[in-house]
Formats: structure tokens, sequence, C-alpha cells
């Protein structure tokens, strides 16, 4: 990915806290955008996303997280209340159309 965009390369000076904050939203983006995991994926392997975010983690702890929260902890959420009504919140929230 470093190579792929200059928003991954790491920077050569601190950034402050707001820059930082401002990086590592763009990167979460990105990272959506990329969509290494789909959705139907993940439901039949949950170990592909657990995978990605320790991957991400290692790059980026922040990035991690940030990416961890909204889109994986929502999602199984979801996913655990086990009733097919709440499944169809599942494609909307990947689209960020929930909320």
């Amino acid at each position: 990915m470093e190579s792929d965009s200059p928003l991954f390369q790491h920077p050569q000076n601190t950034p402050t806290l707001d820059e930082y904050r401002r990086l590592t939203t763009l990167r979460v983006n990105r990272i959506r955008d990329y969509n290494f995991v789909p959705l139907d994926v993940a439901i039949e392997d949950p170990i592909k996303p657990l995978t990605l975010i320790i991957l991400l983690y290692e790059y980026d702890a922040s990035l991690s997280l940030k990416y961890a929260i909204p889109f994986g902890f929502f999602f199984n959420a979801l996913l655990a209340l086990g009733q097919p009504k709440h499944l169809e919140f599942l494609d909307a929230a990947n689209k960020e159309k929930v909320g």
C-alpha cells in the first residue's frame, strides 16, 4: 500500500495530533475503498476480517482500531442478534447509510 499511495507512507516528521487524526481517517476511508474483505467473504470466513485487523495493527495501531470499531464491532453486533430483520442493516451499514 505504501508504494500505491503516498497516503500510506509514514511521515518523515512527527505530525500534530490533529494531522495524525485526519491522516488516520483518510487511511481508513482508503482501506474501505480497497474492500480487501467483502461482506460475503467476511460472513463465510470470520478469520479473514480478523487477519486484516491484525495486519492493519502491525502497520498502525490507530488505523486498526479506527477501522475495527465501526466496521467490525458494529457488524458483529448485528450478526450476533441472529434475527433476520437485523440482517437488512448489514448492507446499509456496509454502504455507510446507517446512523
